[in-house]
């Protein structure tokens, strides 16, 4: 059996304010490798946060050379690790280099994988008179997940004021190949792949509840974070349904629909005044997409081909509340948004559905389904839904009275809210 290793390049540098280029090619089919060549960077908001770190699942090149404050790579031959020291992120400049490193196939490779995981594990403590966030930036990075992804145990932990190595904890990264047919890629993001801060911020993901109801009952509910925005805005979509028997219209067309005037006038005028101030009103899309048995996946829970990607209208005069579209959902699970040149689709389960519109990891005791605004390609008057019963995109009928699930973006620093 001949050996075919895959090269990662590391560099891990403190008080970085970007994650640099990430390059992908194929050099031969016996010596194919992955190059990530750039800089994952920590960065400390006037924190004293220590970390330590080692690297397994790989294989070193010779020449490979390590010094104390190097953020420590595992050499599985020599069993060369140093457990024992950290490196102030607030205060050491000197960058951390992992080096050149292979991903191996050879030794040890689980049932299923091209190669073992790269796992890149950091001892963190907390040494200020604060508690200190530890932010994950990882979802943020424009990443072709078909070839690589990459992956963190938590994306924010909270650690108390003034520990010492014996209260470190654990944060796991982890760097999966998924795939040998290589193209040249590059990927940047604005943010460092771990935030020490002392501030929580709103990330994708989070639950926050808000009174956003013209009432006098204090009517607390719960809304997941779709996406952050640059602006401080973000995009948030309802946990609960608005109205569970909804139709959709009389063709697939969004604008002017029974649910676009029920959820951008009907619902919208429910709310008081201060969450009609907070909610920025936008311009938003309707995209149509193909149907293929073949598109769903356990890794894909979804039957709309997301590369099929089509505008059917940009809807310029703009909407206050508004259903999902599938692009909205294949990005959130790591997918690109975009033209149909950026449409890679995201990787999400039936459990991931159900999550992400339930919040539970099994089928919900209350079945719905709830509406998306976009569009089926393949019959005029069929629109595509998420199918609560199975966890999956569906598309169906526009006649069915399906659920509406209130969505929109909105102005956080103006509206009182809480994380669940």
């Amino acid at each position: 059996m001949k050996k075919r290793r895959y090269r990662i390049l590391l560099n891990i540098a403190t008080l970085c304010l970007c994650l640099a280029a990430i390059a992908v090619g194929v050099y031969s089919v016996k010596t194919a490798q992955l190059n990530i060549i750039g800089t994952i960077g920590f960065e400390s908001h006037n924190c004293d946060v220590y970390v330590n770190g080692t690297l397994t699942g790989a294989s070193t090149l010779s020449g490979t050379t390590l010094t104390p404050t190097t953020l420590h790579y595992y050499d599985k031959t020599n069993n060369n690790t140093d457990t024992t020291k950290y490196v102030n992120v607030h205060n050491d400049t000197t960058g951390w280099a992992i080096g050149d490193v292979y991903f191996d196939d050879l030794n040890n490779v689980p049932e299923g994988k091209l190669a073992q995981d790269i796992v890149m594990t950091l001892k963190i403590y907390n040494n200020s008179k604060f508690p200190v966030y530890v932010i994950y930036n990882g979802e943020e990075l424009d990443i072709d997940t078909t070839k690589i992804t990459i992956t963190a145990s938590q994306s924010v932990i909270e650690m108390p004021a003034n520990q010492t190595a014996a209260d470190a904890i654990t944060l796991t990264i982890t760097f999966t190949l998924e795939s040998e047919d290589f193209t040249k890629l590059t990927l940047t993001s604005e943010k460092p792949l771990l935030e020490f801060t002392k501030d929580r911020p709103t990330l994708k993901g989070d639950l926050i509840t808000m009174d956003l109801v013209k009432d006098d009952a204090n009517t607390v509910e719960t809304y997941r974070v779709i996406k952050v925005n640059d602006d401080g805005t973000a995009l948030v979509m309802a946990m609960f349904d608005a109205n569970a028997a909804q139709s959709f219209g009389s063709s697939n067309t969004y604008k002017n629909s029974a649910l676009d005037t029920y959820l951008n006038t009907t619902w919208y005028n429910t709310l008081n005044s201060t969450a009609k101030s907070a909610i920025v009103a936008s311009n938003i899309t309707q995209y149509s997409y193909t149907s293929s048995s073949k598109e769903k996946t356990d890794t894909h829970a979804s039957f709309a081909n997301y590369s099929s990607k089509a505008v059917i209208e940009t809807i310029t005069d703009k909407r206050n509340v508004y259903a999902l579209d599938i692009e909205d959902i294949e990005e959130y699970f790591g997918g690109t948004a975009g033209g149909a040149d950026k449409n890679t689709a995201g990787k999400f389960s039936s459990t991931d559905i159900y999550t992400l519109f339930w919040n539970t990891t099994e089928k919900p005791t209350t079945i719905t389904h709830p509406w998306l605004r976009s569009a089926n390609a393949n019959v005029s008057a069929n629109e595509w839904y998420v199918n609560g019963n199975e966890g999956h995109l569906g598309a169906g009928s526009t006649s069915y009275n399906l659920a509406a699930r209130p969505a929109f973006k909105i102005n956080l620093s103006e509206i009182k809210y809480n994380f669940v």
